[in-house]
């Protein structure tokens, strides 16, 4: 008969845990049959999925062409798994605010496995993450941003470049204003700091796109630096 050290070296440290503290999904709370899950199946098949990408400018999807035909060359296509609702809406914030970085892989990946291809046909240099300002990236303890863009680069083999585009100016949280509130609160915010991208494609990368203020703000940002902003990548997309 197993005592209880038998029972301990039989299951490790990590099965006692989960015996005592089932894992559970961070979206529906149902319990997770694979303990190095956190969100289950049934939750990642509920995402509302978007199947083309959408003007960064107009907010007009995109169907089989390589532009936006109603606005000018400022605006770029914006990649994005699916709506900010949901489920989606609910692991972003567990990956964000909770800090489940694992998370970035599986947001990331399964934007991949709809859009690689696609992303790939612009023909970029490098991608670039949306920054955070210094004090924020300090209390949050990383940036999501430069974590998804870091998935990306792997899966459509182009280098993640981190340390050109810095956001300069501490601002309000966008989540709480109104769509030119947020233009007006990021104007400015960032700054290049090493204009080696000249000329060179770029894809920008954030967590949500809403009204398209802070990513639209970035590119111009690269623009004046000499790059040439040509896709977004994000997880979710808001205000459709």
């Amino acid at each position: 008969m197993l005592n209880k050290t038998d029972i301990l070296d039989k299951i490790g440290l990590n099965g006692l845990i989960d015996f005592l503290y089932p894992p559970v999904c961070l979206c529906c709370g149902h319990f997770l049959e694979n303990s190095r899950e956190l969100i289950c199946a049934a939750c990642f098949d509920g995402i509302d999925e978007l199947d083309f990408p959408f003007c960064s400018n107009c907010r007009q999807f995109i169907e089989n062409k390589a532009g936006c035909g109603d606005c000018d060359e400022t605006a770029i296509p914006v990649f994005c798994l699916g709506h900010f609702t949901d489920e989606l809406q609910k692991a972003i914030h567990s990956f964000k605010y909770h800090g489940f970085r694992k998370l970035s892989g599986e947001l990331a990946g399964r934007l991949m496995n709809k859009f690689a291809s696609n992303i790939s046909k612009v023909g970029a240099d490098c991608i670039i993450p949306i920054p955070l300002h210094i004090m924020r990236e300090k209390s949050r303890g990383f940036n999501q941003a430069a974590l998804l863009a870091d998935i990306i680069g792997e899966r459509i083999g182009i280098p993640v470049v981190t340390d050109v585009l810095f956001k300069v100016r501490r601002t309000r949280d966008q989540a709480k204003l109104d769509p030119e509130q947020r233009r007006k609160n990021i104007e400015g915010a960032f700054e290049v700091h090493d204009h080696s991208l000249k000329d060179k494609k770029v894809i920008i990368v954030d967590d949500v796109v809403t009204t398209g203020a802070t990513v639209n703000e970035a590119a111009a940002t690269l623009r004046r630096a000499g790059a040439r902003p040509v896709a977004v990548c994000a997880v979710a997309a808001a205000g459709f």
